[in-house]
């Protein structure tokens, strides 16, 4: 089994509505986390039961955090600035198997030699933070709807 090293990995906006910037990558990002599921309970107790009883339900994929060094310049900071609170929008985290990034002509077209991760969210919010001896750091929230798409590199 291979190691997928994250130094290379990028992340992706994808905007069919953005003339010009349909693809933008999201620049400075220092992590992730919360990309993953967890399913629901459904519970199935009755009176006959003699302890509680469940299955699963559907997966709720959370939401995703996005780490960056804040960069009030960096055009992919102001678009996630103007999308909270807005729509859901298309997001790709690609792996650092390669190069190769998303494209867009009249559709997209993820990278076939980098795992890709493809979701749609709404970006709840975008905070600043700052401290002493530090620089200006951003956490991005986005709320995924539906599923996430794994593909692994080919």
């Amino acid at each position: 089994m291979a190691t997928l090293k994250t130094q290379g990995t990028e992340l992706f906006i994808l905007d069919d509505t953005n003339s010009g910037s349909e693809v933008e990558k999201i620049g400075q990002v220092t992590g992730f986390s919360g990309v993953g599921g967890t399913a629901g309970e459904i519970t199935t107790t009755n009176f006959d039961s003699t302890a509680q009883e469940f299955v699963a339900g559907l997966t709720d994929n959370g939401t995703v955090s996005i780490d960056v060094d804040w960069d009030p310049q960096d055009a992919s900071h102001v678009s996630l600035d103007a999308l909270v609170g807005g729509a859901n929008t298309r997001f790709v985290i690609a792996g650092s198997e390669d190069e190769t990034d998303v494209t867009y002509t009249s559709t997209y077209t993820l990278p076939t030699a980098r795992t890709t991760l493809d979701f749609s969210g709404a970006v709840l919010s975008f905070q600043k933070t700052g401290g002493t001896d530090d620089v200006w750091r951003g956490t991005i929230q986005v709320r995924v709807s539906g599923s996430i798409t794994i593909t692994p590199a080919s």
